[in-house]
């Protein structure tokens, strides 16, 4: 039972398969190129092209306002930013995660411990660990002197 298991999660990846695996190539290409920072600073220094000065300060933010301007404006992307990104990242991460996927369709019995291991990590990660970290990011890049 177990094989032909294996041999239906090999033939038929779920839809699940390739909502975590966009969601962790993006991570990755995050922390690899920084595209959609990038993005999203060339954004809003465009959304404020009509203030004349060298950078907007609001709420700790700086933002250089000639940055936008100098470069010329890029063609809008087509596509996610990962599909763009080192294609040994790509193919690893895909692989890991699918090879994952199938040892643990071999190996675990009950699916039911696999949830609830991975919902108490998750309600922990969101209520605890994860809003600090941000803060303490946040406070490293935007903060203010007194």
């Amino acid at each position: 039972l177990r094989f032909i298991f294996l041999l239906v999660l090999a033939c038929h990846i779920p839809f699940i398969f390739f909502t975590g695996k966009e969601s962790t190539l993006i991570i990755i290409d995050e922390i690899d190129r920084k595209s959609i920072s990038k993005a999203l600073a060339k954004k809003v220094t465009n959304k404020l092209q009509p203030i004349i000065g060298g950078s907007f300060k609001s709420g700790g933010l700086e933002f250089d306002i000639n940055e936008g301007l100098e470069a010329p404006e890029e063609p809008r992307r087509q596509s996610l930013a990962y599909k763009e990104m080192n294609s040994f990242y790509y193919t690893f991460t895909t692989l890991a995660l699918y090879g994952g996927q199938l040892l643990g369709a071999i190996f675990v019995d009950d699916i039911g411990l696999i949830f609830e291991f991975v919902s108490a990590i998750a309600i922990s990660c969101l209520a605890f660990i994860f809003p600090g970290i941000f803060y303490l990011m946040a406070e490293r890049k935007f903060a203010t002197s007194f």
